[in-house]
């Protein structure tokens, strides 16, 4: 089963001998920093930095299950109910939650935000191809991610590592646009040295819908590779 702040964690003393391997697919290592990624495309490892295009799907699920629990945004229900309407409509229509295709609906679901919250409102989902206002995603981010460290639906994986007891593999998407793929490495440098755990990326997945299909070739390439990690995972097992 995947690494889970939940019911099978691998690390659980109950469960040891009971569950051989872990794996994780497209997984964060800090929850603040993939919250700054989604609002803002900024992520890094090492001393570098990268910049992707993030996913606002992300932001309107976070915003819809956290938002009224930061204190001051009691009231705010009207917009997080908004920022889960768009993120249901995302799901059940499978367009990408980038696609301008949603700014009609944007604008209605503003009209039934209370006229004092609609700035809010449009801070999580600005109209497609523009990103939140910097000054708005440094001021929620953190308050985010406060109250979703004290979810228990959320959780800090740096708090576990050090004991889980299995081998762990981890595949991340380098086009990952909810989770970028430098959380991954985040992760596994969390686990103890002697710890049993390997990482693999590829450019197959981007934990959402890809708006394109790159070079035959390189596209290949990267299947051999996936298999290669399958077989790997299927080895631990």
């Amino acid at each position: 089963p995947p690494l889970s702040p939940h019911d099978g964690l691998p690390n659980d003393p109950a469960l040891e001998g009971k569950i051989r391997a872990g794996v994780g697919f497209g997984w964060y290592g800090d929850l603040e920093r993939t919250l700054r990624f989604l609002f803002t495309g900024e992520h890094g490892w090492e001393g570098r930095s990268y910049r992707g295009d993030p996913d606002p799907y992300g932001r309107w699920v976070v915003a819809g299950n956290l938002l009224t629990r930061i204190r001051g945004y009691e009231e705010a229900g009207d917009v997080a109910a908004a920022l889960l309407r768009l993120a249901r409509e995302a799901g059940d229509t499978q367009v990408g939650s980038w696609e301008a295709a949603f700014d009609g609906l944007k604008a209605a679901l503003e009209q039934e935000v209370h006229p004092s919250r609609r700035e809010i409102f449009r801070g999580f989902a600005p109209p497609a191809g523009a990103l939140p206002p910097p000054t708005f995603a440094r001021t929620i981010v953190p308050l985010l991610a406060g109250v979703g460290m004290e979810s228990p639906h959320f959780f800090d994986p740096g708090h576990h590592l050090s004991r889980v007891f299995v081998p762990v593999h981890l595949i991340h998407g380098r086009e990952d646009r909810l989770h970028p793929f430098t959380e991954s490495l985040r992760l596994r440098a969390g686990f103890p040295p002697s710890a049993p755990v390997t990482l693999s990326l590829t450019g197959l997945f981007a934990h959402s819908q890809r708006d394109g299909v790159g070079h035959m070739a390189a596209e290949l390439a990267e299947r051999v590779r996936f298999l290669r990690m399958l077989s790997l995972v299927l080895g631990m097992v």
